[in-house]
This record gives C-alpha cells, structure tokens and sequence, in this order.
C-alpha cells in the first residue's frame, strides 16, 4: 500500500483546467509586437482568431494598426486615420513560430486597393495552407468615410497567396456592415453583413449571407435563396442591432439577429435555419424560423456568442445592459433545442441570467461537447480587468476550473494584460486569441497591445 501510494503520489500534481500551460511559448503565452512599418506610429496589434490543425499547429490571424497622420479619401477632405494590415501567424505545437510559414512564422497580408484589412477567421487546409477570411476597409465613393468588405484568400504551405483563387487571388464582397465570416467543411468561405435598401420612403438594412466556393467563385443562387431565408419580417423603422452565425455538422446553418425595439414594437430574436443550398429548413421553428420578443429580461446590448452543437442544440450568449446597476452589464445564455424550442434543461431553465459571476460584457465564448460553457471579457464594474470563467448546465461556476477551484481565472498574467478576443477549445487545450498590454511598458519601454495567443489546460474531447 504504502510503495503503490508513493509510486502515483511522487512529483508535481496534475495541472487543472484553466490553469497557464507553461509548456507553450513564453510561459504561456505567444506575443509579438508586428513591426514592419518603420517610422510609422505603431497603434497596436490583436489576434482576433486561433485554430488548431490535424498536427497539433496552432494558426491565429488578427491585425497590426498603424497611424497615419492624415490622409485623403476620394473627396480630397484630409480626415486623420490609421491602417491596418492583416497578419497570420502559424505556430509549433509548443508555441514556438513556424519558421516554414511566412516570414519566420508569420505573414502580412498588406492592404491592397483598402485602407485596412484585418484577419477574422484562418481555416488549416489539409495540405498544409489555409483559407483566411479578412475584414477590409476602403473608402466610399462620395462621402469621407470606410466601407467594409468580405475579402477571402487561400494560403499555400509557406504562406504565398494562391493567385488562382478567386479573382486575381481573392474573392471580394462590400457591406454597409460587417459582421462575421466562417468557413466551412467543403471550404466555403462564408461572410454575413448588412446591406440597404432605398426606397422612396426609407432606407433600411437587411442581413445578408455571400458565400465563395472552394475555388474562390460566388454562389450567386445561394445568395439569393439566403437573402429571403434571412427575412424577419422587420417593421417600418426597425433595425437589426447584431447578428451571427453558426455550423452545424451537416452543413445546416444557423443565423441569429437580434431585431432593434421601436415606439411599436420591442425588441426581439429570430433564429433561422438554412439548409445547405441557402433555402430555409422548414422543420426548425415555426416554418424555419424561431421568433423570440419578450421574456422579461433586459436590453441586449451585444450577441456575443453562438454556437451550435453536433446534436442540433444551439447556445447564445447576449450581453444585455443592467441600466443604472452596478456592474453595468451582465450575459444571458439562451439555449435551443434541435427543433428551435427553449430547453429547460439546460443553464437553469433554458435562457437565465443576467449573470455577472465574474464576467459582465462578454467578449468571447465556447461551448464544450459536455455543455459546459467558458465566457471571456471583463465585469463592468471600472476594475479593468478581463476574466475568464466556466458554468456548467447548471449555469453555475464550475468549481473544477480555474486556480483554487473557483470556476474563474484572471487574464491578467505575469508582465501582461491580455484582452479576449476569440475562445479555442482543443483536445486538452483552450486557446485564448488576443491583444496583450504589457505592464510597467514592457521590455522596449512602450506599452502598445500585442498580437496574442495565450494556452491554458483544457478538458479532453471525447
């Protein structure tokens, strides 16, 4: 007894759930200051994304920002802007950059007839590239101000931009508003945004869905079909205020907006589901669509997260504003059955909360296979400081997680200040993609964020 006890008991405990794996990078933590414009004034740079490949890579895109003092739109008004340029990072399994990628581990993918362009999704290709998804700006043709853009590339192995993708290498798409781009299994580049409609009485926005196939061609049918299936039947003067989207494993889409409240109306949810080809699946909701308008809780403020599980069950999370109520905003997870019906199985009945544990404005979420959810962002009561932390199905924190076992982990870390941007979960792994402040101004004396992604113990995937 006493051998066999001293065999499993010698050496350092198993690290816990939501604890830093030092093994990974510095401590940790991946940051890098992308300084390739010299003599501009450098703003910062952001991972705004990260994914894991079949070899254990780790791929992040975001962006570098850099001021310029002025600059002239096609009105020639000097008006002061900065420029972003996209990066892509690919990692070692350890964290260390990928020497084969880019230049030694990254890339920068430069704007190119825009003002800014800055990576919002990477997708691993299994030929060693990948296809990036990028938010761009560029001027409007009459009035001073940028416009958004999808723009969709593929990477080969060593990072060079595939210029037999798309058109010239790319595959463009112009929003009034952007709000999310994925990619999905067929290697579907998919951009969801607002567009208007002027009509001799008003202008109002409507969201729409344009996907890129494999080879970089729009699917001009499913924009079409997607247009109508997307219609939540909006009253005069009514607007959506956000909206996001998510995969399920067959190929189905979910579409959530999050529909403004008038002097008529309040403010509602509709969640619709797409079949594959863009047509609405008439068997979720009421003929495809799930219209949710008063449930007693208070104003959404933000849709921070949605995702959608291999059996059909989607999870929302929606920041909603708490008014005069310290902290100023706290999160509702909502959660849907296959069929589109609140589960009250589920996060204390189905749609709880406002929460504020630990984290009030939710910047980032994930949901595990087990129907634990990790929320990331910061309480919104003027203490600064960004926090992640997990609740079961029970919509309490889970006690496995974190240092001490309290369900919560500060992102404040040794020498760095990391804010959220996107949640990963890998086997064993939850990557956290970011911006990280160093304090005191860091080693070179200047305290500009950094592009991030920081590893911490994860559960396993089943």
């Amino acid at each position: 007894m006493i051998a066999a006890s001293c065999a499993g008991g010698d050496g350092p405990p198993a690290p816990k759930a939501g604890e830093v794996d030092a093994s990974f990078a510095d401590g940790g933590l991946f940051a890098i200051d992308v300084d390739i414009v010299p003599g501009a004034a450098h703003w910062g740079s952001s991972a705004e994304f990260v994914a894991t490949d079949a070899t254990g890579k780790v791929w992040a895109t975001g962006g570098f920002e850099v001021g310029v003092a002025f600059a002239a739109n096609s009105t020639k008004i000097p008006v002061p802007v900065s420029r972003t340029h996209a990066v892509v990072a690919r990692l070692m399994p350890d964290g260390r950059k990928d020497a084969a990628f880019g230049a030694s581990g990254y890339l920068v993918d430069s704007p190119q007839g825009f003002q800014s362009q800055s990576g919002v999704e990477v997708a691993p290709l299994a030929d060693g590239g990948a296809l990036l998804a990028e938010v761009a700006h560029g001027w409007d043709s009459f009035f001073p101000q940028l416009v958004p853009s999808g723009r969709a590339v593929r990477l080969g192995s060593r990072g060079v931009v595939d210029g037999s993708y798309g058109n010239g290498g790319a595959g463009v798409v112009g929003f009034e508003r952007f709000m999310q781009a994925f990619v999905d299994a067929a290697g579907d580049v998919i951009f969801l945004g607002e567009r208007r409609r002027e009509t001799a009485q008003e202008s109002f926005g409507y969201m729409e869905l344009r996907r890129f196939d494999a080879r970089g061609d729009e699917d001009a049918q499913f924009l079409h079909r997607g247009r109508a299936s997307l219609d939540c039947s909006l009253l005069p003067h009514q607007t959506v205020a956000w909206a996001r989207a998510a995969l399920q494993a067959d190929g189905k889409l979910l579409v959530a907006q999050v529909i403004g409240a008038t002097a008529d109306a309040p403010q509602r949810l509709c969640v619709s589901r797409l079949n594959p080809d863009g047509n609405l699946d008439t068997s979720y909701g009421s003929g495809g669509r799930v219209q949710i308008r008063e449930w007693g809780l208070p104003r959404i403020a933000y849709l921070s997260g949605f995702s959608v599980a291999g059996d059909g069950r989607a999870t929302l999370v929606l920041t909603v504003d708490r008014q005069d109520t310290l902290p100023l905003a706290g999160y509702i997870i909502l959660s849907l059955t296959s069929l589109g019906e609140v589960d009250p199985s589920r996060y204390a009945g189905g749609g709880a909360g406002p929460w504020d544990h630990a984290v009030g404005w939710v910047l980032a979420s994930a949901v595990q296979a087990d129907g634990k959810i990790l929320v990331a962002g910061y309480r919104s009561d003027f203490s600064g400081e960004f926090r992640l932390e997990r609740l079961g199905v029970d919509g309490k924190p889970d006690q496995g997680f974190g240092p001490g076992g309290t369900g919560i982990r500060s992102l404040d870390l040794p020498g760095w200040h990391l804010e959220p941007r996107y949640l990963h979960l890998a086997d064993g792994a939850i990557f956290v993609a970011g911006r990280a402040v160093p304090l005191n101004g860091g080693a070179d004396g200047t305290d500009r964020a950094r592009f991030a992604v920081l590893k911490l113990v994860g559960d396993p995937i089943p």
